[in-house]
């Protein structure tokens, strides 16, 4: 009740007020008022609350007017081919007559809300074709005709005029607040947002007839908001802006923001127009046509969020460059470039505004390098697309005919590249027109040299009339090696392909013709190859040296083999290289071979060339020594005698001239000798005898017939010759006369017991080839312990008698006990002394390093009893001593009372 109670008297005070301002009689308010009372609706609307004001349904899009302004710009004129964008409903809001009058409401509807407005049906948007037409740049992009048009709707910052008739106090002039809302008397805030005119009409028109009595709401767009604009591409400043709505003209736009970049394509600018669902529409403005034409430009007008797009022309396609720098849309600015290849500083460069960008780019990048291809400049650009668009320029033809230079506007991120002359392609380029145009400078070069130079390596080059006899001077010359008749000259191209050019040198030295004349450029290398060894006996080294493109100077080369310093060295400039080298080497070892000399050189293809020189028969004969020239990394081999050509070799004659050294060698001597192992044998007129003598001498079981010595060549090959030393001994004849190299083993054989028989070991130990003493071990009981005797070489046992205590000794049980090493046990041999003081020479056993001789009956008893119980065969001599040495710790059994019986015997 209380809340009709305020309904009522707010709908009167409305209704007066509504009077006042019309005109209306107090008797008719009464009256009014009277009929809302008694109302059929009156009652049903006590127990209401206040109607929300209803927001209008989205309207359909409507078809913009045929005479609409924004639809008479569309630019088919300028875009033939792709069809236009619907212009939007801004003029149609402005022009448009308000909507129709209401129709007279039969009686007793007073107060009656209108019948809501029911829109027609939506058509459906059709969705995007499979394969866009071949003008889309996107699978997103929907073409005019397969999209309904779009109408103007309202947004933060538009301006809209609200005239509601007759309520003059309702009408007035309204701006949508960043909420996208107004505020109306009588009905409050209203959201606009997203509405179009007609829409926003309506939902006024119902929220106003909750308070008046048949108002006329008529909206209008007075002033729109300013669109937001990306623009990007060929724009000297790309990026976000705002412009007014009524000045958004294409070209107006480009003006503002600085214009387009000199690699603009006018005839293509592209507008996108987003709908917010990830699709937008597209449209071509040629902006171009009216610039050739003269014809005003395109009054296209952009909307909010569209994107303009200025697209990079193809190098390919030309557009009058000249008038589209002096137009308003393409001001004369500085570009960024790139300049890359053969010219003098490449890298990046701001290049000014130029009638001849191209020549000025290499002007501006030092000129080009003196192996600078101008026949076919490369002019490289990105496309918006991604699409890489290139330009041959060539700059050659107007040098040598004076004709104008092509005219190719730069855009910035154009790269410029000069590319490289191949060799093979110098030979047709007139090198010296370039050279004094001022498209390039003369200019020091820097260049390889490699090969057989002095000097070899980077090297700078200064300008000269003959290139690459001037770089062998500037390598500092050739090496005694370098073959002149094919100098090579490898020049590296872009593309990763290498030219090469050979150069003969010894034939204008042979002939005193001029020089070649190939320019050197950056990078290249100059390749001097090695002489092969083989092809050095037709090659005049004499001219060549004699020349200016040689150097006399040393060379480092490595000596191996039989020398007495093997390893690197410094040869000096020599008319005999070769037997210098084996000077410089120390001379050569006792066991080298001069008739084979192996000179070795390593030639840059990886092959190795060689050649045997003979030293041994100039010696023989007394002829020159060859005259072979040795180059940088030769390699000299001595090899090494074998054992087995000893008998045609005069080693003599060798170790007497200026090619050998007197020197000590290195050798091993084992077998039957005192001290087996490695020894330093100095210089000697007899080294095998002087070897066995350095070891200690031969023991008492060598074999002098049959020497080994052994020696390993330089193949792996193993030699082995034997020596017969025995029968000089029995016959007085000389030594044999071998001469022992450096890590030869000379091997003493035993003596084989099958043919002892002829050997005459007492011979053998008494010569100078053994060793001079031996020791003998004496276990006495009369001596009453065990004493080590030593004795020279060759001693029988007559020669220590003298040793034995023989007035108290039993002469007639002495034992010889003798290690065997072939049955690796102790031998023993039974001797009578009384019978060889009696003159029995049998009893005169000749003694052996290492004997033992046992007196007294019962101590022979005792050590043969011990040796036949020993169950562990001796291993070796050194077991067989340490047996008889341990016996020392038992002496007390051994010679104590009761250890002989001689004084039994005496008794």
């Amino acid at each position: 009740m209380l809340d009709f109670f305020f309904r009522r008297n707010f709908q009167l005070i409305a209704i007066t007020l509504a009077s006042l301002h019309g005109g209306t009689s107090t008797l008719a308010i009464a009256a009014l008022l009277w009929s809302l009372e008694a109302h059929p609706l009156a009652s049903s609307a006590r127990a209401q609350t206040l109607p929300e004001i209803p927001q209008s349904p989205p309207q359909p899009p409507q078809q913009p007017a045929a005479d609409s302004p924004r639809s008479s710009t569309a630019p088919t004129t300028y875009c033939p081919t792709v069809q236009s964008m619907p212009a939007p409903a801004l003029r149609q809001g402005l022009e448009s007559p308000g909507p129709e009058p209401l129709p007279p409401r039969p009686p007793g509807a007073i107060g009656q809300p209108p019948p809501a407005v029911v829109p027609p049906p939506t058509p459906p948007i059709p969705a995007a074709p499979a394969t866009p037409p071949p003008d889309l740049q996107s699978p997103n992009v929907i073409p005019v005709a397969q999209f309904p048009p779009q109408v103007y709707t309202l947004a933060p910052g538009d301006q809209i005029f609200i005239d509601v008739q007759p309520y003059q106090n309702v009408t007035g002039a309204q701006a949508l607040n960043p909420q996208g809302k107004i505020v109306l008397p009588l009905i409050g805030p209203v959201d606009l947002q997203g509405l179009t005119l007609e829409q926003a009409t309506q939902t006024l028109q119902t929220g106003l007839n909750e308070f008046l009595v048949d108002p006329r709401v008529n909206v209008t767009l007075v002033a729109q908001r300013p669109v937001n604009l990306t623009i990007t591409g060929e724009v000297t400043q790309p990026g976000f802006y705002t412009f007014p709505a009524q000045t958004a003209r294409v070209t107006d736009v480009l003006a503002n923001v600085g214009g387009t970049t000199p690699a603009a394509d006018l005839g293509s600018v592209l507008v996108r127009r987003p709908l917010g669902d990830g699709r937008f529409l597209q449209q071509r403005i040629n902006l171009l046509q009216p610039l050739q034409a003269g014809s005003p430009p395109p009054r296209f007008l952009l909307e909010d969020g569209d994107i303009l797009i200025v697209p990079k022309i193809e190098l390919t396609q030309r557009q009058p460059d000249n008038l589209v720098a002096r137009s308003r849309l393409s001001p004369p600015q500085a570009v960024a470039i790139r300049v890359l290849g053969e010219v003098t500083r490449p890298g990046f460069y701001n290049l000014p505004p130029s009638v001849n960008p191209v020549q000025d780019a290499l002007v501006l990048a030092g000129g080009s390098t003196p192996t600078a291809d101008l026949r076919a400049v490369r002019v490289r650009r990105v496309l918006s697309n991604g699409r890489i668009s290139e330009e041959i320029v060539d700059l050659y033809t107007p040098l040598l005919t004076g004709s104008a230079f092509p005219d190719l506007r730069l855009g910035t991120g154009d790269v410029v590249i000069v590319p490289k002359l191949t060799l093979e392609q110098a030979r047709n380029y007139n090198s010296t027109v370039v050279f004094n145009s001022t498209l390039t400078a003369p200019q020091p070069v820097a260049i390889t040299v490699l090969g057989e130079v002095s000097l070899p390596g980077l090297h700078v080059l200064g300008p000269s009339p003959n290139p690459i006899s001037t770089a062998l001077q500037t390598a500092g010359g050739s090496t005694p090696a370098a073959d002149l008749r094919s100098v090579r000259v490898r020049r590296l191209l872009p593309d990763g392909r290498f030219s090469e050019e050979t150069v003969n040198l010894l034939a204008p030295l042979q002939n005193g013709t001029p020089f070649p004349d190939l320019r050197l450029g950056n990078g290249d290398v100059v390749i001097v190859p090695t002489q092969d060894l083989e092809a050095a006996r037709e090659y005049d080294n004499t001219l060549v040296s004699n020349s200016t493109l040689a150097a006399r100077q040393p060379v480092s080369i490595t000596v191996l083999g039989e020398v007495a310093q093997p390893g690197f060295h410094v040869l000096a400039p020599s008319p005999r290289p070769i037997p210098t080298a084996l000077q410089t080497a120390g001379g050569a070892t006792p066991g080298a071979d001069l008739r084979s000399l192996r000179v070795c050189r390593v030639l840059p293809n990886g092959r190795v060339s060689e050649e045997i020189v003979d030293l041994y028969t100039p010696l023989q004969t007394g002829q020159p020594l060859p005259d072979l020239r040795l180059g940088n990394g030769d390699l000299v081999i001595v090899p090494k005698l074998s054992l087995n050509e000893q008998g045609e070799y005069n080693s003599t004659l060798v170790s007497e001239s200026t090619l050998a050294a007197p020197l000590p060698v290195n050798i091993s001597v084992l077998g039957e000798v005192a001290q087996p192992g490695f020894y330093t044998l100095p210089p000697s007129p007899r080294p095998v005898a002087d070897a066995l003598l350095l070891a200690g001498g031969i023991n008492s079981s060598a074999d002098l017939r049959e020497i080994r010595v052994r020696r390993v060549l330089e193949n792996g090959t193993v030699t082995e010759e034997n020596l017969d030393l025995y029968t000089p001994l029995q016959t007085g004849k000389p030594l044999p006369d071998l001469r022992l190299a450096n890590g030869d083993v000379l091997f003493v054989p035993k003596v084989d017991s099958s043919t002892d028989e002829y050997y005459d070991r007492f011979l053998v130990s008494r010569s100078t080839l053994a060793q001079e003493q031996i020791l003998i071990r004496i276990l006495s009981y009369p001596g009453g312990g065990i004493n080590v005797v030593p004795i020279r070489n060759g001693a029988t046992f007559a020669d220590i008698v003298n040793t034995i205590p023989l007035a108290t000794a039993d002469l007639d049980s002495i034992a010889l006990v003798r290690f065997d090493p072939e049955q690796g046990e102790a031998v023993t041999q039974e001797i009578n002394a009384k019978e060889l003081l009696m003159g029995d020479l049998s009893q005169n056993v000749p003694l052996q390093n290492n004997d033992v001789i046992v007196i007294g009956r019962n101590l022979v008893s005792k050590i043969t009893y011990s040796l036949n119980t020993f169950t562990q065969p001796f291993r070796d001599v050194l077991g067989f001593l340490l047996f008889f040495d341990s016996l020392r710790d038992s002496a007390t059994l051994l010679f104590g009372p009761g250890g002989d019986d001689n004084d039994d015997e005496n008794n």
